[in-house]
């Protein structure tokens, strides 16, 4: 028996027992490696064996020498179509989806303005912020510049809005009619927008996209058409981060359409899910990701 059998076999374990990274590793392998394959068939033989045998089936009473050879034939054609199966399923290889992320990173570098919305799928509507006003995250507007600005829109509970802004240079927090607050550091406001505190920042797409290349196990559904999708599962547990991301994107241009963020953590409360869906690529009015535009 070869070295690279116990990892095989524990790779098919986990597939059964729904680990999507063991699941994505045993279809690469099963890809690129002939003997992976005979040894996976073996595998689902043995496997199809041990179900008739103790999993109560009811068939025919024939003489044992016949049943034998029937239900080996079953076992081996179930082995080769789930085999078959496997290899041919629409998730492609980590290469692909690897190539897919690049291109979207390429994207990503180039800028441009964008804007997104927010939704809610889990959790908490919002975060409580001072004096018990509930700053929401659905329905709040992530506007990003060609030059790391970036403007994120949040409706309050008694009406007005909370704005969060960085013109590139230096950043401003503006609350309701109130005069802005700046500050020389870009970054010294936005610890409260979604995924700033996980380290997980949306407000670069490209810094975000290289964290999902380094800590997440990533596979690609190229059954949408003109529209692809990425689902990334993080790694290890203590890896800062959402636990499961999915990113939809046109195959052509690599434009990000819709995020999709599950398991973020509930420390400080706020939701536990969001999506962000692309509303528009116009580009933004001249001084728009500074307080004074918005006073």
């Amino acid at each position: 028996m070869s070295e690279q059998i116990p990892e095989l076999e524990d790779l098919i374990d986990g597939g059964f027992d729904g680990d999507a990274a063991a699941a994505s590793r045993l279809r690469e392998r099963l890809r690129d490696d002939p003997a992976a394959i005979a040894e996976y068939a073996a595998q689902m033989r043995m496997h199809a064996l041990l179900t008739w045998k103790h999993g109560g089936a009811s068939v025919k009473p024939v003489r044992p020498a016949v049943a034998a050879r029937r239900w080996m034939g079953i076992a081996a054609a179930a082995a080769a179509i789930i085999a078959l199966f496997v290899v041919m399923m629409p998730r492609s290889a980590p290469a692909a989806a690897a190539a897919a992320l690049d291109r979207m990173l390429a994207v990503a570098r180039r800028g441009g303005d964008r804007t997104y919305v927010f939704s809610v799928l889990a959790g908490s509507r919002g975060i409580v912020v001072k004096g018990g006003l509930v700053s929401f995250v659905d329905g709040a507007r992530l506007h990003l510049g060609p030059r790391g600005e970036f403007l994120y829109d949040s409706p309050l509970s008694d009406g007005t809005r909370r704005l969060t802004g960085s013109d590139g240079r230096s950043s401003w927090e503006q609350w309701g009619d109130a005069a802005a607050r700046v500050s020389s550091d870009p970054g010294f406001f936005r610890h409260h927008i979604p995924g700033e505190r996980e380290h997980f920042t949306l407000l670069d797409p490209a810094a975000g996209l290289a964290l999902l290349r380094d800590g997440y196990e990533v596979t690609l559904d190229e059954s949408g058409g003109s529209i692809q999708r990425l689902t990334a599962v993080k790694r290890r547990r203590e890896f800062r981060g959402p636990r499961e991301a999915r990113v939809a994107f046109e195959k052509d241009s690599g434009t990000i359409v819709e995020m999709e963020f599950d398991g973020l953590p509930q420390a400080r409360g706020g939701p536990s899910a969001v999506r962000l869906t692309l509303e528009s690529r116009e580009a933004h009015p001249p001084g728009f990701f500074s307080p004074e535009h918005h006073h």
